[in-house]
């Protein structure tokens, strides 16, 4: 029993706070009214009540009349002020001196550009010519190379480095410059695939690094082939120079590589990956 009448009570409140909440949103709670965003407002296109408007009619205009100089103009008012006919002979007299100056402009201008164009084609000519000069006296004359001490000099002292002159050049294998890299990459592929590690040296634990330099022509031929600084090891050597005569012959200078030799300095470095043979461990 408590129970059913406390669900009565509860549904009784329940309907009683509804209506009063209807209640009072109809008469005590004022809904505040928004304007509109954008307000539109229309206006009538005004008429045009003068209907003799010349649609389509083109209206010709006076021409301006030539502007006049204030020069011209005082002359041509003091002239018909005075009615005098010697103010306008010098009217026409100032003209004519005016004509003539800018026509011996015209023509010291047109004379000083000619005498400018022939100068210029005769200092061109000049400049053709001595650049055909040079360029055949560049391919007549003889090479001039750098004397074999020298060029080892060179390579001991930086074997790394990069030295080039207008014949000649002296480039590591490993070099990064592009002129070279491509052809380089080439020979580096060959001689790796030629170059062993003697057994005599593996079995020993021998190792050390050997520096080579060898001699290239245009043709791809070797000229020379070089010691520059030996492993200490004559095992060593001679398998680096081995590997070098093996990739022989080479591919002919590409057009990117102007000199008439290459030295192409190679280090080979060996280095034992374990114990000799008959070593303590």
């Amino acid at each position: 029993m408590n129970y059913f009448l406390e669900m009565r009570q509860f549904i009784l409140l329940s309907i009683l706070f509804h209506v009063i909440g209807a209640f009072l949103s109809v008469h005590l709670i004022k809904i505040r009214e928004v304007p509109p965003p954008i307000s539109v407002t229309f206006i009538e296109e005004p008429k045009i009540n003068n209907i003799n408007f010349p649609f389509g009619k083109i209206v010709e205009t006076k021409a301006e009349e030539d502007s006049k100089s204030p020069d011209e103009a005082d002359l041509l008012s003091a002239s018909e002020s005075k009615g005098g006919e010697e103010l306008k002979n010098e009217m026409r007299t100032s003209r004519a001196v005016k004509k003539g100056e800018a026509s011996e402009s015209n023509k010291g201008g047109v004379a000083q550009k000619s005498k400018e164009h022939d100068e210029y084609a005769v200092k061109s000519a000049k400049e053709r010519d001595r650049v055909e000069t040079d360029i055949q006296s560049e391919g007549d004359r003889e090479a001039v190379f750098l004397e074999k001490s020298r060029i080892d000099e060179i390579v001991r002292d930086n074997p790394a480095g990069f030295y080039e002159t207008g014949d000649e050049a002296i480039v590591s294998l490993n070099t990064k410059k592009f002129k070279y890299a491509s052809y380089f990459l080439k020979i580096k592929r060959d001689v790796e695939a030629a170059w062993y590690y003697p057994d005599e040296a593996i079995s020993r634990g021998l190792g050390g690094t050997t520096l080579l330099r060898f001699t290239l022509l245009p043709s791809g031929e070797m000229e020379g082939l070089d010691i520059v600084r030996s492993s200490g090891e004559s095992s060593l050597d001679s398998a680096s120079i081995d590997a070098v005569k093996a990739a022989v012959p080479f591919d002919p200078f590409p057009a990117t590589i102007t000199q008439k030799r290459l030295h192409i300095v190679v280090h080979f470095t060996y280095q034992p990956m374990f114990n000799p043979v008959g070593s303590p461990r």
